[in-house]
């Protein structure tokens, strides 16, 4: 900050300020300006759509709405969130604590909605509107001063004209498709689309898909189609492999262009091209007009901390509690920051991606606007988040976290069970009641139901499905412990029934165990568990999870990721066979194991 920066100063009215868009980062810049009532009417939200959320509103549709309308949502049936609500989250507003760490989309909606109606700001959107135009006009005081005309159409009223002292643009970048020149392409007979247009799976069931680009899309979307049987060719950026194509399908994951159609990019002097907007002062506010913030345009960042960290600041700016540098100061700062990042090999695409670079920022902001940055124990969480992903990146969404405080997380560990008998179900019981460390346990069941040993089978040899029959319980038995010394210590049998209990009983035991620690929602019935095998994690300690895979039950063979395994699989299914002395083999009569 110098003494001949730009203080925006404004005469004793509160100022008026337009925001374009009602996503996360609209909705973030009206509620912090209704916040500061004292310095600013409450703003005008001008939305597309009808309703909150941005790229988070899922529509079935692709195209036009019924109104004409380009369907601006990229956002696809089965999207899960790629960052826990723990990182996403505004700081001062949490998710539902009731929710896993990644969420489906339809949750992040609902977020924004509650954040919406908690702050107030649905009444000041107007939506179903389109914005035309956003131009300045120069004030007539001989200082530079500007104000900004809004014309808009759509809505109520019809197409008009209003005066602003500030705009904040907050559209987005995740609806303008961008389509990459590949040479040949043209000669492509199969069908063509990008990933703006992919909502499901199913339509491209056995097809052979070639998915070009392996960012966050282009990885869960070739996940998906897997999943449908499809043959799936991930091609990304690195070193060519020269092997024939023969695809149905081309799937663009190529990301998306940035587009302000209502801004007068000539008279503003803005570069607007598909991978970049410049020049931005601190990536927010074009240095010829300190009243225009455009939020958001930063890449592979954590969102909404990122949009209020930037709101705060521009808003800190309108105030006058920051003084920018001088144009030609803050001109300069960009022109070296971009020459200090091509210079170290930057790709003019990638100008704008932050990763590991966005807490600096946020505390730069923090620190200029007067206002506390995000907490550090985001970065620690994101920082987690990232090697998971990079380890397992189709199990990381398996994980939850718990924040502690500003600095500490707790992640919750997944946990095994093989066999829901008397072990396997106290098992369940207890990871379940302790939710702040452990996510609920999957439970593998060989059998139908709960009870192990316990289950009386008249049959002997194999069950209808071929699985073996595993329990080795003959009519008659009676426990040869007392139910007083059998229980579980802090779940007791029925007081009427005596010490020395028929089998049945114990199964129904058993049973209401199951039912009173809601364990029965976590068994994987008929289900074969194949191999339990460790897998080293690539963190130099020696740590390990596991891969557990197992069969049958719903949904077919799988591979799962977990934390620590439980055995409780029993040892009375496999009958010992002794081996007898020789002069015994005269023996005529039938042998019979106790198994059957």
């Amino acid at each position: 900050m110098t003494a001949a920066g730009v203080i925006l100063t404004r005469m004793s009215g509160q100022l008026r300020v337009a925001v374009v868009g009602a996503g996360a980062a609209g909705l973030c810049a009206a509620r912090h300006i209704l916040s500061r009532q004292n310095n600013f009417l409450p703003p005008v939200v001008y939305e597309l759509s009808g309703g909150v959320g941005g790229t988070w509103v899922y529509e079935e549709r692709v195209g036009c709405h019924d109104n004409g309308l380009p369907i601006h949502s990229s956002m696809y049936r089965n999207l899960r969130t790629n960052l826990p609500k723990e990182v996403m989250m505004f700081p001062d507003f949490p998710f539902d604590p009731q929710l896993p760490s990644f969420l489906p989309h339809q949750e992040v909606k609902r977020y924004l909605e509650r954040y919406s109606q908690h702050y107030h700001i649905t009444p000041h959107i107007r939506f179903q509107t389109v914005v035309e135009e956003v131009k300045p006009v120069a004030m007539e005081t001989g200082e530079g001063k500007v104000t900004w005309e809004v014309t808009s159409s759509g809505g109520q009223g019809g197409p008009r004209t209003e005066t602003f002292d500030a705009v904040f643009v907050c559209n987005g970048h995740y609806s303008v498709p961008y389509l990459p020149s590949i040479p040949g392409l043209e000669h492509f007979k199969g069908t063509l689309l990008h990933s703006h247009a992919y909502r499901v799976p199913e339509p491209f069931a056995g097809q052979s898909v070639v998915v070009l680009g392996a960012g966050a899309s282009g990885l869960d979307i070739s996940i998906e189609l897997a999943g449908v049987n499809a043959q799936v060719t991930l091609s990304h950026g690195r070193p060519p492999l020269q092997v024939p194509l023969p695809p149905q399908v081309m799937l663009l994951c190529t990301g998306y262009s940035f587009n302000y159609p209502f801004l007068p990019r000539a008279a503003l002097g803005l570069q607007v091209q598909p991978h970049l907007v410049a020049p931005l002062y601190l990536h927010l506010v074009p240095p010829a007009w300190p009243s225009l913030f455009i939020v958001g345009v930063c890449k592979t960042i954590c969102p909404f901390p990122h949009f209020h960290t930037q709101v705060q600041f521009a808003l800190a700016v309108l105030e006058g509690a920051v003084a920018l540098p001088s144009r030609a100061d803050m001109e300069a700062e960009i022109q070296r920051e971009t020459d200090r990042k091509l210079s170290e090999g930057v790709e003019l695409r990638h100008l704008l991606k932050m990763e590991w670079a966005q807490w600096e920022y946020y505390r730069t902001l923090s620190r200029l606007g007067g206002f506390p940055p995000p907490p550090p124990v985001t970065q620690s969480l994101y920082e987690e988040v990232w090697r998971q992903r990079q380890r397992h990146p189709q199990n990381y969404r398996q994980l939850n976290y718990q924040l502690i405080s500003d600095t500490q997380m707790s992640g919750q560990l997944r946990v095994a069970v093989v066999g829901a008998g008397a072990a396997g179900l106290c098992a369940a019981r207890h990871i379940l009641s302790r939710q702040n460390n452990f996510l609920p346990p999957v439970v593998y069941e060989l059998s139908g139901g709960v009870g192990g040993t316990w289950v009386y089978e008249e049959r002997v040899g194999c069950h209808d499905n071929g699985l073996p029959i595993h329990s080795s319980m003959y009519r008659n038995l009676r426990t040869n412990l007392p139910k007083e010394v059998m229980m579980f210590p802090d779940f007791p049998f029925d007081l009427q029934l005596p010490s020395f209990l028929p089998h049945q009983e114990v199964k129904r035991y058993l049973e209401r165990y199951s039912q009173h620690y809601r364990i029965t929602p976590y068994i994987r019935f008929k289900t074969v568990v194949e191999e339990v095998k460790p897998v080293a994690m690539e963190t130099g300690e020696g740590k390990v999870t596991w891969e557990v895979t197992s069969s049958g039950g719903q949904g077919g063979p799988r591979t799962e990721t977990f934390d620590a395994v439980f055995v409780c699989n029993g040892h009375y299914s496999d009958p010992y066979l002794p081996v007898f002395p020789a002069h015994l083999s005269v023996f005529s009569l039938q042998a019979v194991i106790t198994h059957q």
